[in-house]
């Protein structure tokens, strides 16, 4: 993470380096690849995308039942759900 952490920040600004991201990796799933489908599209023409797309309630309501969120002051846990 520390060496990804500051190359999706570029991403994130607009100056991605996706040979860099990628470097070691043949995929990526969920955060934060999923918002750059597009631009990983056109930098990677032959990848196969799988863009699955759920309103806002049933993603919330399915999280909250595989998490739960525990808060203590200004600090927040997730833990282990049942699925």
């Amino acid at each position: 993470m520390r060496r990804s952490l500051p190359l999706w920040n570029e991403a994130i600004q607009g100056r991605p380096d996706w040979d860099a991201i990628f470097d070691g990796y043949a995929a990526t799933t969920d955060y934060p690849g999923c918002c750059f489908w597009r631009e990983l599209l056109g930098h990677y023409p032959q990848a196969k995308v799988i863009l699955t797309v759920r309103d806002a309630e049933g993603w919330f309501e399915s999280v909250m039942r595989r998490f739960l969120l525990l808060r203590d002051e200004n600090r927040f846990w997730v833990l282990p759900g049942k699925p």
